[in-house]
């Protein structure tokens, strides 16, 4: 996956101790997985809580607005896992 900077990602671990990552895709196979790994990889050491990844649930979109908010991130789901990182 290019481009991906991983030393920021790091350095944002460093800082914070907790990383909650969000994107529209589902969790499998996805980007977040790919952060995941990384994290997991060469930043273990300083997570002080589980990475907590915001996705998609894994099921087709349709277009129906109240399906659609079910399944998508939004920002209630954000500030939640947010607030719950121990």
């Amino acid at each position: 996956m290019a481009p991906l900077d991983e030393g920021t990602i790091l350095t944002s671990l460093k800082k914070t101790d907790k990383i909650v990552i969000v994107k529209e895709a589902v969790k499998r196979g996805s980007y977040s997985a790919e952060i995941s790994a990384i994290i997991a990889e060469k930043g273990f050491d300083y997570l002080k809580a589980p990475i907590i990844r915001v996705v998609s649930e894994n099921m087709l979109v349709l277009f129906s607005p109240g399906l659609k908010d079910f399944v998508l991130p939004n920002q209630k789901k954000i500030i939640d896992a947010v607030k719950n990182v121990k």
